[in-house]
């Protein structure tokens, strides 16, 4: 056992002796996430389950292919074993835990984020019957979902958030904030409440495609309090009176420097019943539903660019008819999306 390795299995002893498992996820997850945000194109494009497993396992983290042999693969789905050193594996040995536990509760959704980074229909999947050391390799998986072909319902989503463990946010110097994804059934299936943000010098989202919520005030019993009483602030609308919270999705960190260091709560609600947002002026300048199955059908198919420390750089974004939905809005719909199929 080299020396460099070595030392990461006892910062990965250290880490998992000392820091909640939701903690370690999320800060995995951001590690990922920024690396993406550093070095890919945000150019829309289809990325087939060979190119992300080539990306995530040699590009990102410099396996070599040798140790991970492709069991099978067709252009919508790759299995392969992995048969790499790994850190956490013999991290776990000597702290006694189980593999399983740990992988679950702490690395598998950092792969999801990442994958559904390059695009929202690649999924991760792991056998946790075939995992080291109950087996000699990890069997795992990337496969591709039809979005524009799935059938989204509040059933699917309660069921899929039900199975959805949300930690405590690693990041305790960011500002806490929240949001609603709220839902309700229109001409067209289920549909989704987007808003405008009013043009204001102060708001680095200003004039942007958003979600109802803001920052949690003083007064707030909890962060889903916040993400209610922004949505009532903002839109008139009272979840609490004929509507009904579904779940929660993952925290989303701001990433860029140039934005205040925010840890953004989404929450998944279903709306009181014939629900017409009612904007506040100040903070909203337009609010409208949005059938999911358009933007499902378009994929998250557009950029948004801008001049960033003097070079321009490009975000993947969900088309709309009233414009592109980008940066976090675009990953908290990325994160629901990924739970379909």
């Amino acid at each position: 056992m080299d020396r460099d390795f070595e030392d990461r299995v006892q910062r990965r002893m250290m880490e998992l002796a000392e820091e909640p498992f939701g903690t370690l996820e999320t800060a995995t997850c951001a590690k990922r996430l920024a690396w993406c945000a550093d070095n890919l194109s945000g150019g829309a494009r289809q990325w087939s389950p060979r190119e992300a497993f080539e990306l995530l396992f040699f590009s990102y983290m410099g396996l070599p292919r040798t140790d991970l042999p492709v069991r099978e693969e067709t252009g919508e789905r790759i299995r392969w074993e992995s048969r790499n050193p790994c850190p956490t594996l013999e991290a776990c040995l000597r702290l006694g835990l189980d593999t399983r536990l740990v992988c679950r509760e702490v690395y598998e959704r950092p792969v999801q984020c990442f994958l559904s980074r390059l695009d929202p229909e690649l999924r991760f999947e792991r056998d946790y019957s075939l995992i080291r050391p109950h087996a000699d390799h990890c069997l795992e998986t990337i496969r591709r979902v039809r979005l524009g072909s799935a059938s989204i319902s509040t059933d699917i989503l309660a069921r899929s958030l039900e199975g959805l463990r949300t930690a405590a946010d690693a990041d305790t110097a960011a500002r806490q904030a929240a949001v609603l994804v709220l839902l309700q059934d229109g001409p067209e299936g289920l549909q989704l409440l987007l808003i405008r943000r009013s043009e204001r010098p102060d708001d680095p989202w200003s004039g942007h495609l958003a979600l109802p919520g803001g920052r949690s005030g003083e007064g707030d019993a909890s962060i889903l309090d916040t993400a209610l009483r922004e949505t009532r602030e903002e839109v008139g609308l009272d979840v609490g009176k004929g509507g009904r919270i579904l779940g929660r999705l993952p925290t989303v960190f701001t990433l860029s420097a140039r934005l205040p260091r925010m840890a953004i709560a989404p929450f998944v609600a279903w709306a009181p019943p014939d629900a017409e947002p009612r904007p506040d002026p100040a903070e909203v300048s337009a609010a409208f539903w949005l059938p999911l199955c358009g933007l499902l059908k378009q994929g998250r198919s557009a950029t948004v660019s801008s001049r960033v420390d003097g070079r321009w750089r490009e975000w993947p974004a969900w088309p709309t008819p009233h414009g592109p939905v980008w940066g976090i809005t675009e990953r908290i719909l990325t994160d629901m999306f990924s739970l379909v199929g």
